[in-house]
């Protein structure tokens, strides 16, 4: 862990995905939570916090791929099959996370983001930059082809919205890779806000969301002119 943290701040971010302040504030969180406690391994001490967050990361930055599970045990000094137990355990704690730092903005931070897309693009009312991507997985034998995504890899769909300073402030995973983008919006809680015209996510009706052409033109979905 130590010469993990020597790294430029930049290098440091290319390997965790994240930065190092970050970083510092999950493990803080993490240690908070009753949910994670570290893991013991046999006759070992426990494992830190620090290093179950780093190991799980590195793992997770593999895109899951299970024969560099041993590589990256060895990396942090640990055995494969407690790094599977970590990569659990620190997965769930953050999902459990997820609702205190995953929120959809309140007033005053819809005017500060607004007026911040304004400024960098000279476009009004936008409230967050939305779209979907594919997050690469191990498919199941019996349901192959239900994730099999345009680009002919197993994935599941992972649609999200993020404000002026890429934060993200929606996410909606879970349908197969085979699923449109539209499809996936349809189905999820911000997209029936979006129909209903949820006051609470769009108080105004100046108010949207910027997406590319994968979804359909709404007076709170802005998309590119055909």
């Amino acid at each position: 862990m130590s010469l993990l943290f020597r790294k430029s701040h930049l290098e440091f971010f290319k390997c965790m995905r994240l930065t190092k302040k970050t970083f510092h504030f999950l493990v803080d969180e993490m240690d908070r939570m009753a949910c994670f406690s570290g893991q013991q391994t046999r006759g070992k001490l426990q494992t830190s916090t620090s290093t179950s967050l780093a190991a799980t990361l590195w793992y997770l930055g593999y895109l899951g791929n299970l024969n560099a599970q041993t590589d990256i045990a060895e990396r942090f000094r640990i055995c494969q099959g407690h790094l599977s137990m970590l990569v659990k355990d620190v997965v769930d704690c953050l999902c459990n996370m997820a609702d205190t730092v995953i929120q959809w903005p309140n007033e005053v931070q819809m005017q500060a983001t607004e007026a911040n897309f304004q400024t960098v693009a000279n476009f009004p009312g936008v409230l967050g930059a939305i779209d979907g991507c594919h997050i690469p997985i191990l498919c199941p034998d019996y349901c192959q082809h239900d994730y099999l995504d345009r680009n002919q890899n197993h994935s599941v769909n992972l649609l999200a919205v993020c404000d002026d300073s890429k934060k993200f402030t929606y996410c909606f995973a879970g349908f197969p890779g085979s699923v449109h983008d539209q499809r996936v919006f349809n189905n999820s809680a911000l997209g029936h806000a979006v129909e209903n015209c949820s006051t609470h996510h769009f108080p105004s009706a100046n108010y949207h969301l910027v997406g590319d052409s994968a979804f359909k033109l709404h007076q709170h979905i802005m998309v590119p002119c055909a």
